[in-house]
């Protein structure tokens, strides 16, 4: 859906969404950084899934009408959101934690909390 295509489109996007983060969430970042975590595990499968493999379906739907609606710049707001989200939880943590929430946040998003840092 929104990573298919050619193979420039994606690693553009890919670089575009790491820019993002390193501008917005500098500490996050280098904290990812020092522990070597590959932004391409956990990206790629949210915007190929509009996040719906690793969210709960609710909050998913709600993020897909947003992207029909705003673009793709939405999928890239909702998951510099999601970071800010887990921001204060992953910088007390280790790689395999980190890892592993990005993957599965399954019952750990609260949709209002969320939203509001998206709109922010």
């Amino acid at each position: 859906m929104f990573l298919q295509g050619r193979t420039s489109d994606y690693k553009f996007r890919l670089q575009l969404f790491e820019l993002f983060f390193k501008e917005n969430l500098p500490d996050l970042f280098e904290h990812f950084k020092s522990f070597q975590i590959d932004l391409n595990l956990f990206v790629t499968v949210w915007m190929q899934t509009i996040f719906l493999k690793a969210i709960d379906f609710k909050i998913a739907s709600r993020i897909l009408d947003n992207y029909f609606l705003d673009g793709e710049i939405f999928v890239f707001k909702t998951g510099i959101a999601i970071l800010t989200y887990f921001e204060p939880r992953f910088l007390k943590q280790a790689k395999y934690d980190i890892e592993s929430t990005l993957l599965n946040m399954r019952g750990k998003l609260d949709e209002q909390r969320l939203f509001a840092i998206i709109e922010d």
